[in-house]
């Protein structure tokens, strides 16, 4: 039996924006520094796209 203990964490971050420009800005940040490996985020901040009205989001990777 193999007695190798690899235990591995996964941290997760859930966070509401509230359409925020600014805590969308600090968000980043936030998930560098805690090294956040997911995150959930609801009413993200957007912007109206001036040609056909559709919301455009940055996408981190």
């Amino acid at each position: 039996m193999n007695n190798n203990n690899n235990n591995k964490s996964l941290l997760c971050l859930q966070i509401n924006l509230q359409h925020c420009k600014i805590a969308f800005l600090n968000l980043s940040q936030v998930l560098v520094e805690l090294d956040v490996d997911i995150a959930l985020i609801q009413e993200p901040y957007a912007i109206t796209n001036k040609f056909n009205n559709e919301f455009t989001y940055t996408k981190y990777s």
